[in-house]
């Protein structure tokens, strides 16, 4: 009977022991940050940046320009916070927070020079502040030094992308409902521009016009209301 006692014993505490893991496994993981950086391969500030962000062993995602995807998606996030200035590369998210070209504040984004900008990412980094994730270059040995330049090959035009109008309503609160169910069903792109006095619903953006036009074909299939907007600075 006490040999049976103990082995249930034994085995609640090897339960035990094994949530205590799964937990500071869960906490370690909630704890790390987030870096992700858009570039461009001519960039030369963007070849910088990733150098001594592997050089300072600090890990990043990175997202190429070169995938519509991607530059869609950064044009979105950027558009979200009402940056409509020139872009200057590379553009960098810290925890889904603007870091650069402007570093975004509760007051609202503040401009800072791309090495400024490094230099108080390393410093958060060694002293503790940041714990990241994902390393997606491999650290290699550098034969010259790395210099960051706050005017380079890597200061890019800020284009209107164009955007197709599906709805239009009087009320903001109207057009969220309306871009929100947009999102549920899987156009993440969804938003709203205000414009003469009407809140329009958009559900997808473009870099490029042949491909507005072709969706807005396909779309007025079904709806004779769309049409393409072309978001001004």
């Amino acid at each position: 009977m006490a040999y049976f006692v103990f082995m249930i014993v034994k085995k609640i505490y090897k339960i035990f022991l094994a949530t205590i893991c799964i937990l500071v496994l869960i906490q370690s993981v909630s704890a790390q940050d987030s870096l992700v950086i858009y570039t461009q391969a001519s960039c030369s500030n963007c070849k910088a940046v990733k150098r001594t962000l592997i050089n300072n062993n600090i890990n990043f995602i990175e997202k190429d320009l070169a995938d519509q995807h991607n530059a869609l998606e950064m044009l979105h996030k950027l558009k979200t916070l009402q940056f409509t200035k020139d872009i200057n590369l590379p553009v960098i998210f810290l925890n889904n927070r603007l870091y650069h070209p402007a570093y975004q504040t509760p007051s609202g984004l503040i401009t800072l020079d791309i090495a400024n900008v490094m230099d108080t990412l390393i410093r958060k980094y060694k002293s503790g502040e940041l714990h990241f994730t994902s390393l997606q270059l491999a650290p290699q040995p550098t034969t010259t030094p790395q210099t960051i330049n706050s005017e380079s090959d890597c200061s890019i035009q800020a284009t209107n992308p164009s955007v197709l109008i599906v709805a239009e309503f009087s009320t903001e609160t109207d057009a969220k409902t309306a871009m929100q169910k947009l999102i549920d069903n899987g156009y993440s792109y969804a938003g709203i521009v205000f414009s003469n006095g009407m809140y329009r619903v958009y559900n997808k953006l473009f870099l490029k016009q042949e491909l507005a036009e072709q969706e807005l074909i396909n779309t007025r299939k079904y709806n004779q209301n769309c049409y393409l907007l072309a978001i001004a600075k």
